[in-house]
């Protein structure tokens, strides 16, 4: 059960969540090998096998770190250059949206070690755009949107920079 749980999640049994809970193993355990127990078994047992319950990192799958990497030592580079020939500020733009998958609860893994949960990282409906400059300038922007279109969004931040609004 322990390599189940490290490596596989729960939508992987065609469960629509990717946390294992112990009532959710508990039912597992019944469907895939026939053995009826309860969570609290199952709470006792993976205590045994020195898992904990924690709260996990969440990591979009559509993240690569070399793109990341690229970013971060030359475009952003280029891009502060870019910005500092202008006479323009830098920002760090932020976005907080109402996801489509609740990033709450808890998983198991081994004592110490915080899991890593891959969901999606698509972001949608509800959005709050801000930006904070190097000079402490701070502006937000709500919007009703989806991620496949946040310029509109961004437009009205960087408005609300250039008029001085926060």
């Amino acid at each position: 059960m322990k390599p189940t749980i490290l490596n596989l999640t729960p939508e992987d049994f065609g469960y629509d969540t990717a946390l294992w809970t112990c009532d959710l193993l508990a039912e597992w355990l019944s469907q895939r090998y026939g053995v009826a127990v309860i969570g609290a078994t199952v709470n006792h047992h993976l205590h045994r096998l020195d898992l904990t319950n924690q709260k996990p990192n969440y990591v979009a799958r559509e993240q690569e770190a070399a793109d990341v990497e690229l970013f971060v030592k030359e475009k952003f580079l280029k891009i502060q250059s870019f910005a500092g020939k202008l006479g323009a500020d830098t920002g760090f733009e932020d976005e907080a949206a109402v996801d489509l998958r609740d990033h709450s609860g808890k998983t198991w893994d081994e004592r110490g070690v915080r899991p890593d949960v891959y969901v999606t990282g698509q972001r949608g409906r509800i959005n709050i755009l801000s930006v904070v400059t190097a000079q402490g300038t701070l502006a937000c922007a709500p919007s009703i949107c989806h991620a496949e279109t946040p310029v509109d969004v961004e437009q009205n931040v960087i408005l609300q920079i250039r008029q001085g609004a926060g």
